[in-house]
């Protein structure tokens, strides 16, 4: 899955980079031609790459537009999505907190274990008679008149 993402970004920056330079050698070649004209505050702009830009900075334009439109743009997409659903989580919450409340106190009662019986006291056993006080084997107290 990496190996195919980072081709299909590889094969992306390609396109951006050779639409650019398609963009850029199409804006000297219409420069030069005398039905179109580029004017910039009543100036005429003639696009020479080799004299007047050079490649370096063209190249270095070109990869820092492709690092704002790949990288950063995205990132603030994602920022912006993020943040807009958080706050729509949370204000969602905020509307329905009477009823979330309602909602856990009754949850809370409902499902509430009862309160343990306290241990019965010692006896006799099942189907023998009780006869007189009934001490534990080994006890020392004595026995009281009730």
């Amino acid at each position: 899955m990496k190996t195919a993402l980072r081709l299909c970004l590889l094969i992306a920056l390609l396109l951006a980079a050779l639409a650019t330079v398609a963009l850029v050698g199409a804006l000297q070649w219409f420069s030069t031609q005398d039905t179109v004209r580029l004017i910039i505050d009543g100036q005429p702009v003639h696009l020479h790459i080799g004299q007047d830009i050079g490649w370096v900075p063209l190249i270095a334009g070109i990869a820092l537009a492709m690092l704002v439109v790949f990288l950063i743009v995205p990132l603030v997409l994602l920022l912006a999505l993020g943040f807009s659903a958080a706050a729509g989580v949370l204000s969602l919450a905020a509307a329905l907190s009477p009823l979330l409340l309602m909602g856990a106190l009754a949850w809370w009662i409902f499902r509430r274990n009862p309160t343990p019986a306290p241990p019965a006291s010692p006896g006799p056993a099942p189907g023998q008679p009780s006869v007189g006080p009934v001490f534990a084997p080994g006890s020392t107290a004595t026995p009281t008149k009730d």
